[in-house]
């Protein structure tokens, strides 16, 4: 195992020096089981080249080694386990698969998501973009040290070497949701107008007028319904409850429902897994009859009626001389001409 900001390709023995030798057989494993990379990468190319490569996403503990900006291919069992400390779970299996790890280090804050952009195959180069989402200024976060990572697997790709490249980005957690100004525009939710410091208008130096942005600080909410940050909701959001389909029993979905993969159950329908249960997908293209409306919710995904409008108990409105108040136009309260004495 060869640890050092350098990039590791298979070489022939003359070419290693006695020291690179010692490195590798007291590790126990050679650049043919292990390429990692310490520290930063160049931006990705707008448009990597090569064919892409499928990978799925998998979940080990990587505690470990995760506090140090690292990227790293394995090729073989033994190289995960000088990685890592441990065997490589029951679902990777080396004498097919390949694995790419990928920490961005350690972080201040939660708020930071990693993930694998993209990996293609270009002649003999294995090209993986690696993505780290950071929190904006205006985001709120808690405050503890964390060390967000990712681990795939893919078919082996025999011959090829690694090239790792970065696309980066920041959230700014809705930081563009403005607010205030002459229209008096509100936020959403629970979220408060503060000034805009980058729009040169002081509201405490007679611009009375200035626009804002909207900023979101959390509410406790209930168990089902967590609280969403993003100052555009800034609101408790009730989950949306997942419909579970397929599997070995064939469950189908409700109404016009299309079952597809679960990504989060680590089964994968397209590499062996033919009886992986999936979650119900529900997009409306349903035409209704008047009368009924379309429910998108997975667990229905059909046309339903209406739900009854209620009146209000009394139709409170000033009619002119000679004219009564009339609810039988509810919801909308009209005036129709007194009944004769």
């Amino acid at each position: 195992m060869v640890r050092n900001g350098a990039r590791i390709r298979p070489f022939g023995i003359g070419m290693l020096g006695l020291s690179l030798l010692a490195t590798l057989g007291a590790a126990g494993c050679t650049p043919q089981d292990l390429e990692e990379f310490f520290g930063d990468v160049k931006d990705a190319p707008t448009q990597p080249a090569g064919t892409a490569v499928p990978f799925q996403v998998f979940d080990d503990d990587t505690s470990a080694v995760s506090a140090k900006e690292t990227r790293a291919l394995i090729r073989t069992a033994q190289g995960y386990v000088s990685v890592f400390g441990h065997a490589p779970p029951a679902g990777v299996d080396f004498s097919t698969d390949w694995v790419i790890f990928y920490a961005a280090g350690s972080k201040p804050t939660g708020g930071y998501d990693v993930g694998i952009a993209s990996l293609t195959r270009a002649g003999s180069d294995l090209i993986a973009v690696t993505s780290l989402v950071s929190p904006g200024p205006s985001c709120i976060e808690p405050q503890i040290v964390t060390t967000p990572n990712v681990l795939i697997k893919f078919a082996a790709q025999t011959g090829a070497s690694s090239e790792f490249f970065k696309s980066d980005s920041v959230d700014n957690c809705g930081a563009d949701t403005h607010c205030g100004g002459l229209a008096g525009i509100p936020c959403p939710g629970a979220g408060k107008c503060v000034d805009d410091p980058s729009d040169g208008c002081d509201p405490n130096n007679g611009g009375a007028d200035c626009g804002g942005i909207c900023q979101c600080f959390p509410l406790p909410c209930p168990s089902n319904a967590p609280f969403n940050p993003d100052p555009s909701v800034c609101a408790c959001v009730t989950k949306t409850p997942v419909q579970h389909c397929g599997g070995i029993a064939g469950i189908p979905c409700p109404g016009g429902g299309k079952c597809v993969d679960d990504p989060s159950d680590g089964c994968d329908p397209n590499n062996g897994g033919a009886d992986c249960g999936g979650i119900c997908q529900c997009i409306e293209t349903v035409s209704c009859i008047i009368g009924d409306v379309f429910d998108s919710s997975p667990g229905v995904c059909a046309c339903v009626p209406k739900a009854p409008t209620t009146c209000p108990p009394v139709c409170d409105i000033f009619c002119t001389y000679g004219n009564v108040p009339d609810a039988n136009g509810c919801p909308t309260c009209a005036c129709k001409p007194a009944p004769a004495p």
